[in-house]
């Protein structure tokens, strides 16, 4: 498997096939993947959630803007889930089992509350530690993203959703959860006419600043 040669292959598909063609043994590769994916400070301040229900996603699409028929003829959809409030007690019982398996940098115990505040103070506002939480969301969907594309599995991500309306089909708002960004995933239709466009990019001259 070459990694360029299937980050060439990869697009964003418009309509995939509906033929539930993604084992499950490979949405559990995934699923694991994103959960391995680096967040700032290991906090992890998102979850995943897994749709594969067809009558949920069919309610989902309806609040999914331009993206309905992405969402209808897909294999499942990814939702990655920020937290709603985040604050130091957010993270502790993680912090804990971090410290507990040694991940933390070796320092008296009573002080990583502060380290981790002082982190935190960095952002003070609600709207600047929602951005990062974001932030971190796409990280990991990047790493989906990559990781679809070893696999083969055509994927698209998308920004164009009503969080509201899938905060409240997902029941996130209970869990203190608010919808981020999400990804559709399958086999893309022989009909969609975005596979037989030539990928553009800038040239490498536009995209990179080299100092050597």
């Amino acid at each position: 498997m070459d990694l360029l040669e299937q980050l060439q292959w990869r697009y964003a598909v418009k309509l995939f096939d509906g033929s539930n063609s993604t084992s499950n043994e490979v949405i559990e590769t995934l699923v694991a993947a994103a959960h391995l994916s680096p967040s700032a400070a290991g906090l992890q301040p998102y979850k995943l959630v897994l749709v594969q229900n067809r009558e949920l996603l069919g309610r989902l699409a309806e609040h999914s803007m331009m993206n309905k028929d992405k969402i209808n003829s897909a294999d499942g959809l990814f939702v990655f889930a920020i937290y709603r409030q985040l604050s130091l007690e957010t993270f502790s019982t993680h912090i804990s089992q971090m410290i507990a398996q040694g991940l933390i940098p070796p320092v008296p115990e009573s002080e990583v509350p502060i380290r981790y505040q002082r982190f935190m103070t960095r952002l003070p506002r609600d709207e600047d530690l929602q951005a990062w939480a974001h932030k971190q969301a796409y990280l990991a969907l990047g790493t989906l993203l990559t990781t679809c594309a070893i696999l083969g599995v055509d994927a698209c991500p998308m920004e164009g959703f009503e969080a509201a309306s899938y905060d409240e089909l997902l029941g996130l708002a209970g869990q203190s959860l608010t919808s981020s960004v999400i990804l559709a995933f399958g086999t893309r239709s022989p009909a969609d006419p975005g596979q037989h466009k030539k990928k553009y990019r800038r040239s490498r001259d536009q995209f990179l600043l080299h100092f050597p």
